[in-house]
């Protein structure tokens, strides 16, 4: 399966052969994708009815690390907090696809006493994607279920769109909706006045403080995004990679793989542990993404952190005030983070980092969600 999995990144990689094959490759998608739903309708069919049981909804279906990352430690997090609970993910696609019946069928299998999950992330938001109009369909279908939004960022363009997530989330009033930055937060208050809204972090940060690498570090690495979120150009950012080569090894990578979704994640460990180790050869990192921010705090090197178009990486940063000071740095523009990057290849910061996040919240989130 491994195998597998390489030969397919290599043809990814390859310019001309990806030209070559890209429609055959998306026919072969959408019969993959069919042949996938099929799969989960079936797995939603053979459920037994009388075991209690945990739906987590609106999983991850590309190789984004950030993603898979929640997803594996929001599975860790249900096993290990309701042991005598089933506990069974489905993707949005599968549960929005026309001709399947999934909610019918979902429907049916459905106790009082058990729970629906629904995946964190950036998914309460009318930017693309499935995961907003799966949470409409969804939560007003069963609206006396024991429900949990999982630690969300909510951003809406459209004010006809905000207005029509507001009346569908707000149909189940016992559901308890996690926002993961200050601005999400007070956009869900004001979206869903009904709701219990409360500020939590996202899961991925409890891992920061329990890896401990021995890497030798050397140079800067940039991870940062290509899609519609990005605030600086393409020819800024290798403008400024062009001057930093000057100094040290400056290297590009992303938080989205290329390896195939499926295989990510039926080994997310492996896939991390592959990326934490990468961002831990590094002084300094440069980042645009949120969990590229988190994953370099977990491999212990300083992060220096760029806008994008909207609040989810700033804000996000407010979780690491008084804690992670001295290994983040907020850039007000490409300039001051090349400043920042040149002071910390001379003198990278001496100060530990310790596990918080998980003592301090998730620890406290079953009792928390049954206090709701």
């Amino acid at each position: 399966m491994e195998m597998a999995g390489n030969i397919i990144e290599k043809l990814r990689n390859n310019n001309i052969i990806r030209k070559t094959i890209r429609p055959v490759y998306f026919f072969y998608i959408d019969i993959l994708t069919g042949l996938r739903i099929r799969m989960d309708i079936r797995k939603l069919k053979r459920l037994p009815k009388l075991q209690k049981r945990i739906y987590l909804l609106g999983i991850p279906t590309a190789a984004n690390m950030g993603d898979m990352t929640q997803y594996l430690l929001i599975l860790e997090w249900l096993r290990k907090n309701y042991p005598d609970y089933d506990v069974v993910d489905f993707p949005s696609r599968s549960i929005l696809y026309k001709n399947c019946r999934f909610l019918d069928i979902l429907e049916k299998k459905l106790k009082p006493e058990d729970y629906i999950f629904f995946q964190s992330g950036y998914d309460t938001h009318d930017l693309g994607g499935e995961e907003d109009i799966m949470h409409k369909a969804v939560i007003p279908r069963f609206p006396r279920q024991k429900m949990i939004m999982m630690p969300q960022t909510v951003f809406f363009r459209s004010k006809e769109r905000e207005r029509q997530s507001s009346e569908a989330y707000s149909k189940n009033r016992g559901m308890l909706f996690l926002a993961r930055d200050q601005v999400s937060y007070q956009k869900a208050q004001e979206m869903f006045p009904d709701l219990n809204v409360v500020l939590y972090p996202d899961i991925v940060t409890t891992l920061i403080g329990k890896y401990h690498f021995k890497s030798e570090r050397k140079g800067v690495l940039f991870c940062h995004r290509a899609d519609g979120e990005k605030f600086y150009s393409k020819e800024e950012l290798e403008a400024l990679k062009t001057r930093l080569r000057r100094k040290t090894v400056v290297d590009s990578a992303d938080t989205t793989i290329s390896a195939p979704n499926m295989f990510v994640r039926r080994d997310v460990r492996k896939y991390l542990h592959k990326m934490l180790l990468q961002f831990s050869r590094y002084q300094v990192i440069i980042t645009d993404r949120y969990h590229g921010t988190i994953f370099s705090l977990i491999a212990g090197t300083p992060v220096i952190v760029i806008k994008t178009t909207d609040h989810k990486v700033t804000t996000g940063l407010d979780w690491f005030a008084g804690i992670y000071d001295e290994y983040i740095y907020l850039a007000e523009n490409l300039k001051d983070a090349e400043t920042k990057a040149c002071q910390w290849l001379e003198q990278m910061p001496q100060g530990k980092i310790r596990p918080y996040f998980e003592k301090k919240y998730y620890a406290h989130l079953k009792e928390f969600i049954e206090e709701n």
